[in-house]
């Protein structure tokens, strides 16, 4: 049954002008799977996306064959990333927004229309992924994560009502970062809260960010969905529990590195949600362009509470705010 199912599946793609044979003549469909850096968010995205295939009946080694590529935040590695995996596959997920930029661009530049479905993209409109939510229109399609930002910096005086001075910290190339600092900034000043931005090219600026704001005399910092800089969370922290700084983080994988407390997505279920789209393509049921942008519903979130964390910094977290936590970290 498997063969038969295998067949079927490279029929149905051929006949929607799919090349199946790739690199090396393989008789397996090529699946790409471009992840931006390992951080905790888009390794969940992943493990969700490669769930789903395989629910849906496509398995790796059995009738795809899936090549992972991470450049780990290297702009160079990126971008020969993005041409290897264009070169040679016949679908592609890209996880976080400067990876679908990347394949976009690329898939573009070779004349291809090889399907691309992004997730871990805050706002493919203004990334220039798609040209609406509703995307009736080439090639892409996929998930995004864009999390309640405004929700989260209230849980700052949710902790501690003092609090007047916030940092927020982010990769400058990050588009979607930027869109989540500027939410962060909004939600700061109507809650009367001064706030104080740092931006960083790479990992390695991290700590200078870091002591700046601390410079600045902030209490609570907001760490968005950032992909660089949720990488380095625990060098975050190491400077920041010192000072006993509330750290508000955009996903729950942050604070698995150390994090205090977030209104969090499931990226795991928000990588099932991209496989599931990416079968649908596969299978022929439907093309890119006739599946708008997904991401999951306000209710998917989670309040999630790192008490370890708390512990680390100093800071009391009201037991009103712990009995409405979905999840405590001991």
């Amino acid at each position: 049954m498997k063969k038969i199912k295998s067949l079927l599946v490279m029929l149905v793609v051929v006949l929607l002008g799919i090349t199946l044979t790739g690199c090396g003549g393989s008789n397996l469909i090529k699946v790409g799977i471009l992840k931006y850096v390992s951080a905790s968010a888009l390794d969940s995205a992943q493990d969700g996306i490669v769930k789903a295939l395989a629910e849906a009946g496509y398995v790796d080694g059995e009738n795809i064959e899936i090549i992972y590529q991470n450049p780990e935040a290297n702009p160079s590695t990126l971008t020969n990333a993005a041409i290897s995996l264009v070169n040679e596959c016949d679908i592609i997920f890209a996880i976080a927004t400067p990876a679908a930029q990347a394949v976009k661009a690329e898939i573009e530049n070779q004349g291809k229309e090889t399907p691309l479905v992004f997730t871990a993209v805050t706002d493919p409109v203004s990334a220039g992924l798609v040209e609406s939510v509703e995307n009736k229109t080439g090639f892409v399609t996929g998930t995004n994560d864009m999390n309640p930002v405004a929700e989260q910096v209230a849980l700052i005086h949710e902790i501690d009502k003092s609090v007047t001075k916030m940092g927020i910290i982010y990769t400058s190339n990050e588009v979607n970062s930027k869109i989540q600092s500027d939410l962060a900034e909004a939600k700061a000043k109507e809650m009367g809260i001064s706030t104080y931005v740092q931006t960083i090219n790479s990992v390695n600026d991290i700590t200078n960010a870091i002591n700046a704001l601390i410079s600045d005399g902030i209490e609570a910092i907001y760490i968005p969905t950032d992909n660089v800089v949720a990488s380095a969370v625990p060098a975050v922290v190491n400077i920041t529990n010192d000072h006993g700084i509330i750290t508000v983080c955009g996903e729950e994988g942050e604070l698995n590195d150390g994090g205090l407390i977030s209104y969090s997505i499931n990226y795991l279920a928000l990588g099932e949600l991209t496989g599931e789209m990416g079968a649908k393509i596969l299978s022929g049921e439907l093309a890119p362009n006739q599946i708008p942008v997904g991401g999951l519903a306000l209710e998917d979130l989670s309040l999630v509470i790192n008490k370890k964390a708390a512990a680390a910094a100093n800071i009391t977290i009201p037991e009103e705010l712990l009995n409405k936590a979905d999840k405590v970290v001991e």
